[in-house]
């Protein structure tokens, strides 16, 4: 257990601890993956992290850095729009600790009603002052979901938006995420996630802060504890101080918000009801979700992919109204497999919010001669709304490597944008706009 929730901040702790001399030897010259990361997407070059990981994927995977490199490229295959890709490298690296599990015939849920997740979590919200719910890193999807939440959580009262690893103090001013705004957050669905909630009114606030922290030789769960309950008191601080009944929406990566007390340290959940005293409400939406293969995924989930063919983000009832969730959780989300169209999942519609765009590009003689340029090789794809600045997250953006085929974008149903391609070597080859009405 101790070693999943580590999984958590492995990869952020890359970025501020240097690697011992010995691992960067044993590494050779290969970059240490995180810090390569970092430097390339803070700089917006996607397509060039992914390339130079690839090109150098055989010695990654033969060096010291394998594990990091697994879980790197999960986050980087899901921003440029590879989502199974994704699935599969973060997969590769739990098959170390996660075990298939058998098919199941039956199974509590058969005595549970499936509900509609956003219509009860509405329902639910009027009661509720806190609402935390979680992502897996690699997983876009859940992102979406949480941004199809917000208009309703609106609705209800609810006026503080606190997503993990956001260290931006600007962004309420700015009205989007850039670059530099925090870890996670250069994921297009991401960056549309806190656009999104700033335009409804959201005030986006920065909790994921830790102070310096080393271990003490007796207790290796000492600084893991410091950051759980860091969160909790910033979110105390920041918000409840000023404003003891305001309504706030976390969103945490993966088990942040359980509720759950260990024996040397406890989660941000926990901490955030003994500092407060409010019992926050705490969905998961990792447990029962796709991965890259039914192998991966929990047998449950399989279960009830199979036996109630959902189709939308669904909750399971009891007859006496208990929701259906691992007892970490208060709630438990299971999202039906994806769905592709024009080669994109149907979930990055969210809900009639987005819709495609082919971008065939100049008509000519009738005709509609390709977007790309016909030399061939590797491009990025982007979209980026028309009044923001070059290092705003784009709104979208895929990888294309047939350049006869026109590539489909995911864009809000209007808007003025700037599209724009870029070719492996960084050189942009096409920029044009477009305004949909």
């Amino acid at each position: 257990m101790k070693f999943k929730y580590f999984i958590t901040l492995l990869i952020i702790f890359a970025i501020i601890f240097p690697f011992s001399e010995s691992v960067q030897g044993a590494a050779g010259d290969l970059p240490v993956p995180p810090l390569f990361y970092r430097q390339k997407i803070s700089e917006g070059d996607y397509l060039g992290a992914l390339l130079e990981f690839k090109k150098r994927e055989a010695e990654y995977r033969a060096s010291p850095f394998k594990s990091l490199f697994l879980q790197v490229m999960a986050p980087l295959e899901s921003q440029v729009g590879n989502y199974n890709e994704a699935y599969a490298y973060f997969d590769e690296f739990r098959s170390s600790f996660w075990k298939p599990q058998p098919d199941i015939a039956s199974s509590p849920l058969d005595n549970d009603s499936p509900q509609n997740a956003l219509k009860t979590i509405g329902s639910i919200a009027a009661r509720r002052q806190v609402i935390m719910i979680n992502e897996e890193h690699d997983t876009p999807m859940h992102r979406a979901f949480t941004a199809r939440l917000l208009p309703i959580l609106y609705k209800k009262g609810f006026r503080y938006f606190a997503p993990e690893t956001i260290v931006d103090e600007q962004i309420n001013e700015r009205g989007y995420a850039i670059q530099k705004s925090g870890f996670y957050h250069s994921d297009p669905v991401y960056g549309d996630l806190i656009r999104t909630a700033i335009k409804l009114g959201f005030k986006i606030v920065s909790y994921d802060l830790s102070p310096d922290c080393k271990n003490p030789p007796d207790n290796s769960d000492y600084c893991q504890d410091v950051r759980e309950r860091s969160q909790a008191q910033n979110l105390s601080d920041r918000i409840l101080k000023n404003d003891p009944k305001a309504k706030i929406l976390v969103h945490v990566g993966r088990t942040h918000n359980q509720k759950t007390k260990l024996e040397t340290w406890a989660l941000m959940g926990w901490h955030f009801k003994q500092i407060t005293g409010i019992d926050p409400l705490t969905i998961d939406q990792t447990q029962m979700s796709e991965r890259s293969r039914p192998d991966y995924e929990s047998a449950t989930f399989r279960y009830a992919v199979k036996k109630w063919n959902f189709t939308a983000p669904t909750i399971f009832q009891s007859k006496d109204g208990k929701y259906s969730s691992n007892p970490s959780y208060d709630l438990t989300i299971f999202h039906p497999r994806s769905i592709y169209k024009d080669a994109r999942p149907t979930w990055l519609e969210m809900g009639g919010a987005r819709k495609s765009l082919a971008l065939y590009g100049e008509v000519k003689n009738g005709l509609a001669q390709p977007f790309l340029p016909p030399t061939g090789g590797t491009f990025l794809v982007q979209a980026f709304a028309a009044n923001e600045s070059n290092e705003a997250i784009p709104i979208d953006q895929i990888i294309v490597t047939d350049a006869k085929k026109a590539p489909v974008l995911m864009l809000p149903a209007k808007g003025d944008f700037r599209l724009r391609a870029i070719d492996a070597s960084g050189k942009t080859v096409v920029e044009t706009k477009v305004s949909i009405k």
